[in-house]
């Protein structure tokens, strides 16, 4: 079952990556491919410091955006999954 939303949509996408800057500029990148002028903004890390998330918030105009958007995020080098 999908949830019914409205569109356009704020959206924020919590991404659990590696803490390399290799990552982060590819979030950066599917950020710029899609014309999102926003930054990843690094979260905590994990206890090892192995691990951090970055929240990135974006407004989508579709359901079909938001779910390609959301399989470019967890393609990038170093992304585990998202939130």
């Amino acid at each position: 079952m999908q949830l019914e939303l409205e569109f356009p949509l704020a959206w924020e996408f919590r991404v659990v990556a590696e803490d390399t800057p290799a990552t982060q500029s590819a979030i950066g990148k599917v950020l710029d491919r899609y014309g999102y002028a926003q930054r990843p903004v690094r979260g905590r890390a994990s206890r090892g410091g192995k691990y951090v998330t970055y929240s990135v918030r974006v407004v989508v105009p579709s359901r079909d955006h938001l779910d390609v958007l959301a399989h470019s995020l967890s393609s990038c080098p170093g992304v585990r999954f998202l939130l």
